[in-house]
């Protein structure tokens, strides 16, 4: 594998004319090979061991400044799901207690925030499936008391007089 490799040196052309430039560098790119790169970047090992004791300071500066930045982002996530759930949680402790208008407010747009639509919306049907069930037991009374009002205006069974009976089937 090969590849072109730069660095500041003399002008090519200048060698080839046998003129010297006094103080005067370009960029040279050279093909090198990615081994004689390497060698050429670290050739003095004063100057890169300088190199890196300046640079590892910043290093963990930034690197440390994005650590708290990461954790801090962590800590926000945390605190906004553990508030929805326990939101979640006190609403489930107030219908378990018979509360079945307690509505959990919406504050968020992903699944929390559709837990807790579906959580109001069950609540509401557990609201109307309750209140038809109270409705059809007042109905179901309304019609055992009718039906006892009918009896006691209707006359007897059995109507015997004498030696005479009569049976009526109503």
């Amino acid at each position: 594998m090969r590849f072109f490799w730069a660095w500041p040196a003399p002008d090519p052309r200048a060698l080839v004319s046998g003129a010297e430039l006094k103080g005067a560098l370009v960029l040279t790119l050279i093909k090198l090979a990615p081994s004689g790169a390497l060698a050429e970047l670290f050739a003095s090992q004063e100057g890169v061991g300088s190199q890196l004791k300046s640079a590892l300071p910043i290093l963990g500066i930034v690197f440390g400044a994005l650590y708290l930045i990461a954790v801090g982002f962590a800590a926000v996530m945390i605190l906004r799901v553990t508030r929805a759930a326990a939101r979640l949680s006190r609403g489930a402790r107030a219908v378990a207690a018979g509360d079945l208008g307690h509505r959990i407010p919406v504050k968020r747009r992903d699944q929390l925030g559709d837990l807790a639509v579906s959580f109001n919306a069950m609540t509401e049907s557990v609201r109307g499936m309750l209140g038809a069930v109270a409705d059809k037991e007042r109905l179901a009374r309304e019609m055992v008391l009718a039906r006892e009002i009918q009896e006691s205006l209707l006359p007897p069974r059995e109507l015997t007089s004498g030696p005479l009976a009569l049976v009526a089937h109503f």
